[in-house]
């Protein structure tokens, strides 16, 4: 008896439009020029790599950068996709992806996405949706004015065959198309290769900080009372110009009314203040697998942290790779040498 291969219902993966739509952009009170205008020159590369922990303003950034490009004369059309963990399924990752970029041409993706849609069941097959995917490149070629592809929350995606297709789709991207991949870890897909051909535009925690500068200028124009310049520098050292940790600080400081009560609240909030602890706790601890949770809570004791030390405090023996995950996953620590990693200030 002939086998019937089985095909995905059209309306097995309706498309949330929610997920597409370009976010609002927030009230700025800094204007970030030198980040704007970085974000401007990167659009001379493939791909734009914005990777740092939660709340460094990566996503608050770039919607600020895509309203000062509509701003301009003749910009280019932008797609937009938010990503989250139900999207680790390729056909419906690339088919969120390919309804995206609709807006760079009127029906650009319509023969991708019908080969998508009739692709067969599981087992997962690349050669079939790079097929689907060939068709997509060829038409995206065909965008004379080009545009702006922006994936958000990239680190949700941990599938496998989709780093490898994305492979693929940045190996052959055309030049009039920009990516930019806001993601709070690093991809697993080659880097390394967009790096050497100087495809590949990096921003990271480093750029995002906010200067003293740009920490007093926010901390000046949102708060009831002038602070002293000594307070301001205290903030900025501790903050590390985290931009999470300063807008939790400016709603604690909102209801304080005068220096005299505001110097004792910062002592408080420097030394675990609530709001700062519980975006740590929701934001990033609580979404990390169970055996990193452990082995983070074991290790923050330690100022440094080495494998072999790792090891010794967790009985972890693979505490080495355990520790260049945290890392890859931008899990706020920094490099304090080539081989020992220090918490972030940042972390409470």
């Amino acid at each position: 008896m002939e086998e019937v291969q089985q095909t995905r219902p059209p309306d097995r993966y309706e498309l949330l439009s929610t997920k597409l739509a370009l976010p609002r952009p927030r009230p700025s009170l800094v204007l970030r020029e030198p980040l704007l205008a970085r974000l401007d020159e990167a659009l001379e590369y493939k791909l734009t790599l914005l990777s740092a922990p939660a709340g460094f303003g990566k996503t608050t950034l770039v919607s600020e950068w895509i309203a000062t490009r509509g701003e301009r004369q003749d910009p280019l059309p932008v797609a937009w996709l938010s990503l989250d963990a139900g999207d680790n399924d390729p056909v419906r990752f690339w088919r969120y992806l390919m309804t995206a970029c609709q807006v760079f041409r009127d029906h650009v993706a319509r023969e991708a996405l019908a080969l998508l849609r009739n692709m067969p069941q599981p087992p997962f097959e690349a050669s079939l949706t790079e097929t689907a995917l060939t068709v997509f490149l060829n038409a995206l070629a065909q965008c004379e004015k080009g545009g702006i592809l922006l994936l958000d929350d990239y680190h949700a995606i941990t599938s496998p065959r989709i780093q490898q297709t994305m492979n693929f789709f940045l190996a052959y991207l055309p030049a009039s198309i920009h990516v930019i991949i806001i993601t709070r870890s690093d991809p697993p897909f080659s880097l390394a290769q967009l790096r050497a051909r100087n495809e590949l535009c990096d921003v990271r925690s480093s750029d995002l900080r906010f200067s003293q500068e740009e920490t007093s200028a926010f901390l000046q124009q949102t708060l009831p009372v002038s602070l002293a310049p000594e307070i301001v520098l205290r903030v900025n050292a501790y903050l590390e110009g985290w931009a999470a940790g300063l807008r939790l600080l400016l709603i604690a400081l909102r209801e304080s009314a005068t220096p005299r009560e505001i110097e004792p609240l910062l002592r408080v909030f420097a030394g675990g203040q609530h709001a700062l602890q519980e975006y740590f706790l929701t934001e990033v601890f609580n979404t990390q697998p169970e055996h990193l949770q452990r082995f983070l809570l074991q290790t923050s004791v330690l100022a440094r942290l080495t494998g072999s030390l790792c090891a010794a405090i967790t009985g972890e023996r693979d505490s080495e790779r355990i520790l260049k995950t945290v890392a890859r996953a931008n899990l706020f620590l920094e490099p304090w040498s080539s081989s020992t990693l220090h918490p972030s200030p940042a972390k409470p």
